[in-house]
């Protein structure tokens, strides 16, 4: 079902080609369509920040699911399935309690993400947005509120989103 590809992973904007490789997309090339995957990229972020232990291997379970995406149906059900217990034993790891306390620090590891570069798609620019306005708000840091604002615009066309602004805004919340 071509709804599940996020042609933004590798379109910057519908009207212009532009294409990068990124690492969570496996050996994919140009013209593969990669499985939208936002979420997951915050899930990793949340991993990375809460359980190190398991990022990696969400990481090597999201790389799966989408070199599975350019291969077949069925190689797409077992890398989903893969990917869905790796998450599962993370959801078991983190919980209320886990999460007390521990906003900035996963606020830090989606602005650290962030400021490498590594939201080129516009899915995971958006979800990322979406958690570091909840964060920052969380936080109650009126100074990074004050910023979101100018965050949030660099998102409201599709067409206009541009990687390496993001990334500089990102990196620029971070100081």
């Amino acid at each position: 079902e071509l709804g599940l590809y996020d042609c933004h992973a590798c379109h910057r904007s519908m009207k212009t080609v532009q294409w990068r490789r990124l690492p969570r997309h496996g050996s994919a090339a140009p013209g593969m369509p990669f499985l939208s995957d936002g979420t997951f990229v915050m899930a990793l972020a949340l991993s990375r920040a809460i359980v190190p232990g398991q990022a990696e291997n969400l990481e090597a379970a999201l790389r799966d699911l989408h070199v599975a995406g350019s291969d077949s149906v069925d190689n797409v059900r077992v890398a989903a399935t893969s990917l869905d217990e790796i998450l599962a034993r993370l959801q078991s790891q983190i919980g209320k309690s886990t999460l007390d306390n521990q906003e900035l620090r996963i606020l830090r590891e989606i602005l650290a993400t962030g400021a490498e570069g590594n939201f080129l798609d516009y899915a995971a620019a958006e979800q990322a947005f979406m958690a570091v306005q909840m964060l920052v708000f969380e936080i109650g840091d009126p100074q990074m509120q004050e910023q979101l604002d100018v965050l949030g615009d660099s998102l409201e066309n599709d067409e206009r989103y541009r990687p390496a602004q993001f990334a500089r805004l990102l990196a620029a919340l971070a100081d």
